[in-house]
């Protein structure tokens, strides 16, 4: 299965749905769970998630433009 995952995009979204359900569980309707689920976002691996507080600083520096993008 896993092969076939890494040559057909449905066959991997669909693993990653049932490896996020095997560890998770079934969503709750209606919740930011099952949005997620829907959606296939985020790592199935829990192990992968950020947790806790995350630097405002180091968030604004990912997204700021690099330096040869600026038009100062």
């Amino acid at each position: 299965m896993q092969k076939w995952a890494t040559h057909n995009r449905h066959a991997y979204e669909i693993l990653e749905r049932a490896r996020r359900r095997a560890i998770s569980g079934e969503p709750e309707p209606g919740s930011m769970d099952e949005l997620v689920d829907r959606m296939n976002l985020g790592f199935s691996d829990p192990e992968r998630h950020l947790i806790g507080p995350q630097s405002p600083d180091d968030l604004a520096n990912f997204f700021k433009a690099p330096p040869w993008l600026r038009n100062d």
